[in-house]
């Protein structure tokens, strides 16, 4: 079986989806990591294949977390979630993904739960997701 995992940059993102990818390589399954460019040397450390994606631009990010001063927690982890996870980092890795599972076409999308590219492109070209975290897209994380 192809497993396609996907993943944001950032351990903490990626650290929770490591076992999963591991355990599906240790089972004979064909494995690669789409995650941000960026992080391509953090993916090659942990023995997995890189598959990789455009990463946000800083500034649209930028601009969004110069909102957050004087937010409460609550409303700065929904801003982040909506407008980082499932905006700004969404759209740069979209194009990535799509073409990623049209090329290789996995059996299975492994998402990390915060990645959301990965999610409208297991269901528009209808490849089974599995979300490998306890957050998800559109959960607040406070």
């Amino acid at each position: 079986m192809r497993v396609l995992a996907a993943t944001m940059a950032g351990a903490g993102h990626f650290g929770p989806l490591v076992p999963f990818v591991s355990a599906c390589s240790a089972a004979g399954h064909e494995v690669r990591v789409a995650a941000p460019a960026s992080f391509a040397d953090m993916v090659r450390q942990a023995g997995f294949t890189h598959v990789p994606l455009d990463d946000a631009d800083p500034a649209e990010l930028g601009a969004v977390f110069g909102t957050l001063p004087g937010l409460s927690v609550q409303a700065a982890s929904t801003r982040v979630v909506r407008e980082v996870f499932a905006g700004v980092n969404a759209r740069a890795a979209l194009p990535g993904l799509r073409a990623a599972v049209r090329e290789w076409k996995p059996d299975l999308i492994l998402r990390e739960g915060l990645e959301c590219a990965s999610y409208v492109v297991a269901e528009s070209e209808n490849v089974p997701p599995a979300i490998a975290s306890v957050a998800s897209c559109g959960e607040s994380l406070a």
